[in-house]
């Protein structure tokens, strides 16, 4: 199939009422093909119409997960994905197989050269079956990040390095890179408030490209210690302090509030069930009610995720959903020690 000459393009044809992770997919691959072809405009993304000589994406809806097949023809090429993620990856399948572009051309700036023309052999591949459920990047201390754009709102964190919020373009460009590779889950960033509307940016930038979204172990059920902290001076409790044991009626009431927050992004989000203290540290580092045995600091943490997970039950109206929990730091050691 001709996909482009000096003179005419294709068109990419999508199905009517296609999701906005498909359409967002499909502009990164017009992208790729103007890019390769040199054409400033072209491959016009339509919905209907004749499928000879196009690019057509398909969502069936049925099949094994995030699955996907591409065919190469003289009469076209179609997409097929069984569910939205295997049809994003689909795209970007075609992308790299049949287009030669790198899966991570933004991150080592190499794209293929301009070419005049470009004619497909007829070909067909299909997804394999993947082992692992959840594939993810947590964009662990993303002040990095922050720096290239600073366009992306602040942060009310008493914290270093953490004043800044990533500009949601920026992320957009790691969150392509992840599709590409076929990455289905990130966390965006190592403090996300969502009450914030400029940190929500990131939560709604994750799902509108039909990624699946988590939370850093700081932060279990979407809440950190400074975001507790933050719930308390904005509610006049400033005099109350931020923990489970002593205050435990309050910090139900602030999980309540994150959660509902974080509950309407639905299936796309993995929940974080846990008990953390203040800059990624143990509870019972700032929190001296805490036991002192192992067996009493491993009840908490237990007794807190319990309660998480029942919170989550109730604002969902089902125990049907993901969720983890990190050993990370005193996780590690309590687990080790039985």
């Amino acid at each position: 199939m001709k996909l482009f000459d000096l003179y005419r393009d294709t068109v990419i044809l999508l199905p009517e009422g296609a999701c906005e992770a498909v359409v967002l997919a499909a502009r990164d691959l017009q992208r790729d093909l103007r890019r390769l072809s040199g054409h400033e405009r072209g491959f016009e993304i339509c919905t209907g119409g004749e499928r000879r000589g196009a690019i057509a994406v398909e969502t069936v809806g049925k099949g094994e997960r995030e699955a996907y097949t591409v065919s190469v023809t003289e009469d076209g090429v179609l997409l097929r994905g069984s569910d939205v993620l295997g049809t994003v990856f689909g795209i970007y399948a075609f992308s790299t197989k049949c287009l030669g572009v790198l899966p991570v051309h933004r991150m080592v700036d190499r794209f293929p050269q301009v070419r005049e023309t470009m004619t497909l052999p007829a070909c067909a591949f299909s997804s394999a079956e993947r082992p692992v459920r959840f594939r993810g990047w947590f964009i662990n201390d993303e002040d990095l990040l922050t720096e290239f754009r600073i366009s992306g709102g602040h942060r009310d964190i008493d914290y270093p390095f953490y004043a800044d919020v990533v500009d949601v373009e920026v992320l957009d460009m790691v969150l392509e890179t992840a599709l590409r590779l076929e990455i289905n889950l990130i966390i965006p960033a190592s403090f996300v408030a969502i009450c914030n509307p400029d940190e929500e940016k990131l939560v709604r930038a994750v799902t509108r490209r039909g990624l699946y979204i988590s939370q850093h172990h700081v932060e279990p059920v979407g809440v950190s210690y400074f975001g507790a902290d933050a719930y308390l001076k904005a509610h006049g409790a400033e005099e109350e302090t931020v923990s489970f044991i002593g205050n435990r009626a309050r910090m139900e009431e602030i999980w309540h509030h994150y959660i509902e927050k974080w509950a309407q992004y639905g299936e796309q989000v993995v929940w974080q069930l846990g008990l953390r203290g203040k800059a990624d540290r143990a509870v019972w580092q700032n929190d001296p009610s805490v036991p002192l045995s192992m067996e009493g600091r491993g009840g908490i943490i237990t007794d807190a995720i319990a309660t998480q997970h029942r919170i989550i039950c109730e604002t969902l109206d089902t125990d049907k959903f993901h969720s983890t929990a990190t050993l990370w730091n005193e996780g590690s050691e309590l687990y080790g020690k039985g």
